[in-house]
């Protein structure tokens, strides 16, 4: 059978998952391992409903945490500071969107991301900061640009993952200009010429 898409979902349909992702958080939060017979029991949602959506617990798991980090970082993609319309006060105003998302899921996020999910926000961070990764492709060789490409990206990531875990301690304020600082570095090595495109 082939899986409905998201964004083809009913109104319906995206109140099961709703209630899927309800379920899953509360019996994580208790503790122990959560299996579809549970989960399903939990969410009083047909087994065969879970499976017309995801394969198995994994990639319903996965897709979680992937919406959930898709949610934060596809706000930072644009921030271009070699644009003519770069803004300081609008790349800050995206990274604070970001972050105030982050605050205002705080329980998924702790359930979620602090069990060893500094790979996946990395991951998700690689998919939408593609502008950082062409900036780099441009004022530098390829395997330079991929390299100084992943730093940024893991030093965002982990950054991110630290803060939750630490629930916030860091200002979400400093926290911005935390990442604004390493977004702004990664564009002055590029730009500097150090790893200037081999002719």
């Amino acid at each position: 059978m082939e899986r409905i898409e998201r964004k083809e979902m009913s109104r319906r349909q995206r109140m099961t998952i709703r209630l899927l992702e309800e379920a899953y958080l509360e019996l994580l939060d208790e503790g122990g391992e959560v299996t579809v017979a549970a989960l399903c029991d939990r969410a009083d949602v047909n087994r065969t409903t879970f499976y017309r959506y995801f394969d198995d617990m994994e990639g319903f798991a996965e897709e979680i945490r992937s919406a959930l980090f898709s949610k934060f970082f596809s706000l930072l993609d644009g921030i271009d500071v070699n644009t003519p319309s770069f803004s300081a006060e609008l790349s800050r105003k995206k990274i604070g969107d970001a972050l105030e998302i982050t605050e205002k899921n705080e329980r998924l996020c702790r359930v979620l991301l602090l069990d060893g999910s500094s790979d996946l926000a990395v991951r998700s961070l690689e998919e939408h900061l593609t502008l950082l990764r062409d900036t780099a492709r441009a004022g530098c060789g390829e395997e330079e640009a991929d390299l100084c490409y992943a730093a940024v990206c893991g030093a965002i990531a982990r950054l991110w993952v630290r803060w939750i875990d630490g629930r916030f301690s860091v200002p979400r304020e400093r926290m911005v200009l935390l990442i604004e600082g390493i977004l702004l570095r990664f564009y002055d090595l590029v730009g500097s010429g150090i790893l200037k495109k081999a002719e």
